[in-house]
């Protein structure tokens, strides 16, 4: 990976011109992302490894933007393969960020509905673990290591109220002898939210049951 992964450090921090017969560079960075993704997505039990792509996938979202919005409409292609990019930089850092214990948003369902392909690709297993009416929590796994992502299955609005969904997970306490909420969170229509985890840092939960209400006022 580290071979490829240098040349986004070089376009990064070098002050390039983009050429558009350059499509060679759209090519390299390509393959750079692809070891990225892919480093990630052979060893998420390792936390530290984790942490470095992490640090290369937010670097990398400057270079896309910058090559985005130098990419002339005659380069359809470039253009094209720069997008399909610019998705997978969203999905990585979304995930990735959500790893670390850092604060993540939501990540569009259709640039994750993509991702999942890769996922498969690379030996991981899927499946539901719990829903309601509105919210989906899917539990990614691969090895060791485990996920949970939520998705608001209300479709995405571009205006209004966004069809927002305030959820709670919770876990079993055998203490109190019940289910007990642990996180609430609201994730917009059509979107995808990095829930929990577990790896060989992070201690993974298991959640035992999920609540969900639609709306602004809660």
């Amino acid at each position: 990976m580290k071979k490829r992964i240098s040349i986004i450090i070089i376009i990064c921090f070098g002050a390039f011109q983009v050429l558009w017969a350059q499509s060679r560079l759209v090519t390299d960075l390509t393959n750079a992302v692809g070891d990225l993704v892919g480093s990630f997505l052979n060893n998420p039990y390792n936390h530290s490894n984790t942490q470095k792509v992490y640090d290369y996938t937010v670097k990398l979202k400057g270079v896309l933007d910058d090559l985005y919005r130098q990419v002339p409409i005659e380069a359809q292609q470039d253009y094209n393969s720069i997008v399909k990019l610019k998705r997978l930089q969203r999905c990585l850092e979304h995930i990735t960020a959500g790893i670390l214990g850092r604060s993540p948003a939501s990540v569009s369902a259709s640039d994750m509905e993509d991702f999942n392909s890769l996922f498969y690709s690379f030996g991981w297993k899927r499946e539901i673990i719990k829903y309601t009416d509105d919210i989906v929590l899917y539990e990614y796994s691969k090895d060791a290591f485990k996920m949970v992502l939520a998705k608001n299955t209300l479709p995405k609005k571009e205006y209004g109220d966004y069809n927002p969904v305030a959820y709670q997970c919770y876990e079993w306490s055998p203490i109190q002898k019940k289910h007990s909420a642990f996180m609430g969170r609201v994730l917009f229509g059509g979107n995808y939210q990095f829930v929990l985890c577990g790896d060989n840092v992070v201690k993974y939960k298991k959640i035992t049951k999920v609540s969900s209400k639609r709306g602004t006022n809660f």
